[in-house]
Parts: C-alpha cells; structure tokens; sequence
C-alpha cells in the first residue's frame, strides 16, 4: 500500500522525487515553439503542486488521466516564487495500491464530532420550525454521510474533507458571537441561514479523489440545490410558516451579496446582510489561512506570500511566520510562537 511519506509541503527546490501523487488536474498544451507539453496538479493531504512534462509529452501523457494516482520521478524546480516539479518519468499506480486518505487533505477535527455539533444546533434555537427543518436534515443519515465529507468549496476556502460542514459549525458560532450586539437581528433566522446557506454543495462538489463540479453542480449550483432542498424540507413539516419559509429562502438566495458575485438577491433583511458578511469573512479568512501556511514567497525572508489570484494580492505573513503556520500559540508579539488561534 503505497503512502506518502513526505508531504507536498516539504519538498524543497532541487530535491529529487519519486514517489505517488493525485492527478488533480492535467492540461495539454503546446509551448511557443510549437513543442508539446502537459500541465499538471499534483497532490496529497498536505496540499498540491505545480509540475510539467516537457519532454516525452506524447509518450507519457496517454498513461494517465486526472485524478489518477501516479509514480513521478522527477525534480523540484522554482517558478515565480513557487515549487513545481519537472517530471522526467511516471508510472500510473493501480487504486488498490494506495492509501487514499492519504492523498486528499482532510479537516483536523473529527468528523463524527462534528456531526454530532451539528444535530445539536437546532436544541439551540427557539423557533420549533426552524428546529424541525434542521433536525430534517440532521436525522437523515445519508445526507449527513455526505455532508461530512464535503468540501465547502473546490479552489477558495475550507477545501479539504469535512471543510462544509466545519465551515457551518464556524459560522453559527460567529453568529452566536455577533448577534447579541444587535437585538434587532433574529437570532434564529441567522442561524438557519448558516446552517442552509450552502447546504447544495453537498451535491454540487465531487469529493471522492479530487474536488471537482458534479455535473449538478455544473447545471444548477449550490444556490439553487440548497433552496430546492430546503423548500421540499419546509413542505414536509406542517404548518411550516409561509413568511418564514420564504425569509429562510431570501438567506440562501442573497448569501453572495452582490448580483455580480452569483447572488440571485442581493441581501434585503438584516439577517441576510448578517448571514453574507460573516460567510464572506469565514470564507476569505480561512482562504488567507491557507495561502499563508503554504510557503514563503517570491521575496524569501521578506515575509511575503506569492500572488493570490483569486484575492488579488501578495499577503504578507510577518516575520514571526516564516516557514510555519497561522495557528501556533501567542499573539502578534509571541516570537517564534507565531500568531494567534488559527482555523
């Protein structure tokens, strides 16, 4: 059974590797010569990697396909401040061979915990209908099956095993935090929004070796999963209040929060704006989180990440954090301790 012994992570420039990865992703393409070449994300639990075949492109693509699991002899190289592996050789390696676990990053809290967290969000809240619609899909075995294993996204944020439904949990605790400070705001109604808001992409996602669109996903997307679940939930529940049936649905369906964003409905009650701002600083936070863990950046000690694309922006990770992880004990001034609590 093959495992990874050393995680993407620590490669380091020039190391020679030979060993398995997860083909998350894999282009072919052709370079300004005219030569052919095959663009490749490679991955494991730890995280992924840039690679390229630029010779015996024809020869070695045709062995293998994405999300296959490979053999790659080959060598660490630098590009624009990132690793990337230059792949001399490859052998595909047969699924009952690997450990796959070992290949896709996972949540470090438990799973079944977290589960469990999750059932007891409706003991928590006052309205019985908003308890029952929760408990409707905390009860369903099959549904919960998925929803932990979920990744709440493919590329942005919380991208690992268990990443929706700890994505959830981080949310009604905000929620619980933030709510107090305005006693206009209803409590229970941000809560279900939490809870529902990205309910869909258990659907929407494929999570079984890679993180990919189903082709639901591609059709529909997670809004207009979610909001379709919910409604045949509410449907299911008797005397289901029609006014509140459809504000828990306006939380779902302006969650993005702007039109250009993907959003149905911008947000129009105080809890829809509540629900999208504390989805969109658990989301960019924790997408912060794990660009920064990755890796120092173009400038080496100066403490700045590579380019995010999808932010646009470097981030810089302050000397205390180079070469570890936002998470370790003590604050801004704790030395080689780092920075504070991370996910």
């Amino acid at each position: 059974m093959n495992k990874v012994a050393k995680g993407i992570r620590e490669l380091k420039e020039g190391e020679q590797v030979d060993r398995v990865f997860l083909v998350r992703s894999k282009q072919g393409l052709v370079t300004k010569n005219g030569n052919p070449y095959v663009s490749l994300k490679l991955g494991d639990r730890t995280g992924e990697i840039d690679a390229k075949i630029w010779d015996r492109a024809d020869d070695l693509s045709p062995r293998f396909k994405k999300d296959d699991f490979i053999r790659v002899r080959g060598v660490v190289s630098s590009f624009q401040g990132s690793p990337q592996i230059t792949v001399r050789d490859l052998d595909p390696v047969p699924p009952d061979q690997v450990a796959v676990e070992e290949f896709l990053p996972a949540s470090k809290r438990s799973l079944d915990e977290m589960a469990a967290a999750f059932r007891q969000i409706a003991d928590s809240v006052g309205s019985p209908h908003i308890r029952a619609l929760i408990l409707s899909f905390a009860d369903d075995e099959a549904f919960m099956n998925r929803l932990k294993r979920a990744p709440a996204a493919k590329g942005m944020h919380h991208v690992y095993i268990g990443g929706l439904i700890e994505h959830i949990l981080d949310l009604v605790g905000l929620a619980r935090d933030v709510v107090p400070h305005f006693p206009w705001v209803d409590g229970d109604l941000v809560v279900a929004g939490c809870v529902f808001h990205d309910i869909g992409k258990v659907a929407e996602l494929k999570y079984e070796r890679s993180f990919d669109y189903s082709t639901e996903g591609h059709l529909l997307g997670h809004i207009a999963i979610g909001y379709e679940w919910v409604s045949e939930r509410m449907r299911g529940i008797p005397g289901f209040p029609d006014d509140l049936a459809m504000r828990i649905k306006h939380l779902i369906l302006a969650h993005h929060g702007e039109l250009e964003f993907g959003s149905p409905k911008v947000p129009m009650t105080p809890e829809a704006f509540v629900v999208h701002h504390l989805d969109n600083l658990c989301a960019k936070l924790d997408s912060v989180r794990e660009f920064i863990a990755q890796g120092s950046g173009e400038e080496g000690e100066s403490g700045m990440t590579p380019y995010h694309k999808i932010l646009g922006r470097y981030l810089y990770r302050g000397p205390s954090r180079i070469g570890g992880f936002i998470g370790s004990e003590g604050g801004s001034e704790g030395g080689n301790e780092g920075g504070s609590e991370g996910r």
